[in-house]
């Protein structure tokens, strides 16, 4: 029977044998052996080892058939180069060896990397739980598709006064990487303005999502008259529920309300799919392009 262990400094030689021999597939499906994994040096594995863990899959004769290895950054695990012999594949060490590195880092982010043309990794690890958020060109014929998995369980709760900084940081960062590249210039330094508007910023309540201790979501509403001002997942997020959840709660604090808000373009189909409704066309003011929207009861 195999297991798993940490490996040991002594190990490294042979889990990098193991490591050239296990990539030689990947880089048949590009007809390159100028591969990461196929260049790397014992130097390079010895730094990963001091920075983080390897464990090894061993077999009953004592060889090292499997590997995988993980660091911290952030709050959030790295896995990378997990490795079967190709005589051992098709007989779950893949899956073995990847929820033993989970479970060395409990309660945490994780996030790995594989070629687009690796439909099997990517099989393993949507099966286990992980999904894509990105896409990186390393080279022409050479996509590394990124993936996660969201460990801890998401909270929704309203944020205190001492939150509101890092939910507006937030705000910005998401508006920033999903939402600018449809402004114009005016139109992003508006909505940068809001953000440091204390006028414009009075009255209105804050909900966030959080991933363990990290903010990752945010709706910012206005009480006196249920107009939603701010709504924003962080990206590597997105596709999770948690913007639905963020909104039911918001909800459940104004259940018989009709709320408002004005969409950006990006928004759209997200607030169409929680039942909004358009109540005119798509308008620019200031350099912002929204469409106003509207839930609730009154809705014809």
């Amino acid at each position: 029977m195999c297991r798993i262990e940490k490996a040991n400094l002594e190990d490294l030689d042979e889990i990098l044998r193991l490591q050239y021999l296990a990539y030689q597939s990947e880089a048949a499906l590009f007809d390159n052996i100028d591969i990461p994994p196929l260049t790397q040096t014992i130097d390079e594995v010895t730094e990963e080892y001091e920075k983080g863990l390897i464990l090894k899959m061993i077999d009953d004769d004592g060889a090292i058939i499997g590997s995988v290895r993980a660091k911290e950054a952030d709050g959030t695990i790295y896995i990378g180069k997990l490795m079967v012999h190709p005589d051992h594949r098709r007989k779950g060490y893949g899956r073995r060896l990847l929820t033993e590195i989970e479970r060395n880092f409990p309660g945490k982010r994780y996030e790995l990397f594989t070629s687009t043309r690796s439909k099997d990794n990517i099989r393993l690890y949507q099966d286990n739980g992980y999904r894509e958020f990105d896409q990186r060109i390393v080279k022409d014929d050479l996509i590394f598709v990124y993936m996660e998995k969201m460990k801890s369980e998401v909270s929704i709760r309203k944020l205190s006064a001492e939150e509101r900084a890092s939910a507006l940081d937030l705000a910005w960062r998401v508006f920033s990487e999903y939402e600018s590249p449809d402004y114009s210039k005016e139109g992003t330094e508006e909505f940068k303005k809001c953000l440091h508007d204390e006028q414009y910023l009075v009255g209105i309540e804050y909900y966030g999502a959080f991933d363990g201790n990290r903010l990752v979501g945010l709706v910012g509403i206005r009480s006196d008259r249920k107009h939603i001002c701010f709504f924003f997942v962080d990206g590597k997020c997105h596709r999770q529920g948690i913007g639905t959840r963020l909104f039911k709660a918001v909800r459940q604090e104004y259940p018989d309300q009709t709320i408002t808000l004005n969409s950006s373009p990006y928004g759209v189909p997200f607030y169409h799919a929680l039942g909004f409704e358009d109540t005119d066309k798509e308008q620019t003011v200031n350099g912002i392009q929204f469409t106003p929207m509207r839930y609730g009861k009154d809705m014809v």
